[in-house]
């Protein structure tokens, strides 16, 4: 699971106020002190999941719980929300008013509730109905309370679909976060090029006319992907020219002892070139998409994994050099 901080635009807030209107914490304030008034609130302020489950466990815990019973209703906030109700197994009866809201589910804690006792979870149904992947927000609030109040954590978001951990089109016409190395003495660089297409700015390696053969990387900031599963990259390329002396000129490799700084051709490297879903430019400086290329390999599940473009050349004039431009780098995971 990743967390993240709520925030919430001003629109958003307001409609999710107008769905709690009147929606009373029920305490009586004569039965508890103001230092140890019994409060209900979510136990974290997000999760994400992937929309292949059947349903997201949503965690609600009580504090300094009273000798009583206490209730409270979650409700799916739609008009705050990016996704839309069809993505949950709400019940028909669910609907609240005009349909911006939805009773996601209903928690009790016991009298005293201490331990395990002070968390009592709800199951968010999924429908599996999305016709999306894309990572939506739904966000749910904690309504009609009896026999506490309302703690400070009161709404919750849910997000749905792949978590997004890099988005990279160099519209700033900087590598970074990506870092370049040349790992040869002589060779041509990656570097940032502007030109007068949709694509522009991307980076690009050329090892024409440069005084021996490139071996040039595009290196990644380390992901952790010991958080989370499902990993997936994608990215967009164009080629021009042909080297006649390698088969490709681009390759594409995952590290997970890579250091950050040092020489990458002194560490360990998994290609991933040929994968399913890999597609590159046959030429003529044609761009051509990837699909989202599985790395949720077991080995790569660690605290810290690096994606590179490595650019190679065999020569350095024309037969044995080629162009390549990358752009649009997406890593998305679950």
């Amino acid at each position: 699971m990743y967390s993240t901080f709520l925030r919430f635009p001003i629109a958003a807030l307001a409609a999710l106020l107008l769905l709690s209107t009147g929606c009373d914490s029920g305490i009586d304030p004569n039965l508890a002190g103001e230092d140890d008034e019994p409060t209900v609130q979510f136990a974290s302020s997000s999760v994400s999941s992937s929309r292949s489950v059947d349903s997201v466990p949503v965690e609600v815990t009580i504090s300094d719980a009273p000798d009583r019973e206490v209730t409270a209703e979650l409700l799916y906030a739609n008009a705050a929300s990016e996704t839309e109700a069809a993505e949950f197994g709400f019940p028909n009866d669910a609907i609240i008013g005009d349909g911006n809201g939805y009773r996601a589910g209903t928690v009790t804690f016991p009298p005293n509730a201490e331990g395990d006792d002070a968390t009592a979870t709800v199951n968010i149904p999924l429908s599996g109905n999305a016709d999306t992947d894309e990572q939506l927000d739904a966000v749910f609030a904690i309504q009609n309370v009896e026999g506490a109040s309302i703690g400070s954590r009161d709404r919750f978001t849910l997000v749905l679909g792949a978590i997004t951990l890099l988005e990279e089109g160099f519209s700033d016409e900087e590598a970074d976060p990506f870092t370049v190395f040349d790992a040869s003495e002589g060779g041509n660089n990656w570097q940032v090029t502007t030109f007068d297409n949709d694509q522009s700015p991307y980076m690009e390696a050329n090892g024409f006319g440069a005084d021996e053969p490139s071996n040039s990387w595009l290196i990644s900031p380390a992901f952790d992907f010991a958080e989370t599963n499902g990993q997936t990259l994608s990215f967009v390329n164009a080629r021009n020219f042909e080297d006649g002396g390698l088969d490709q000129g681009l390759l594409v490799k995952v590290s997970t002892d890579y250091d950050g700084e040092g020489n990458p051709e002194d560490f360990t490297w998994t290609d991933i070139t040929n994968r399913e879903g890999a597609a590159y430019s046959e030429g003529g400086y044609e761009f051509v998409s990837t699909d989202a290329i599985d790395i949720s390999d077991e080995e790569f599940q660690e605290e810290e994994v690096y994606i590179a473009f490595q650019y190679i050349s065999s020569g350095t004039g024309g037969g044995s050099t080629e162009l390549w431009q990358v752009d649009d780098i997406l890593v998305r995971a679950q």
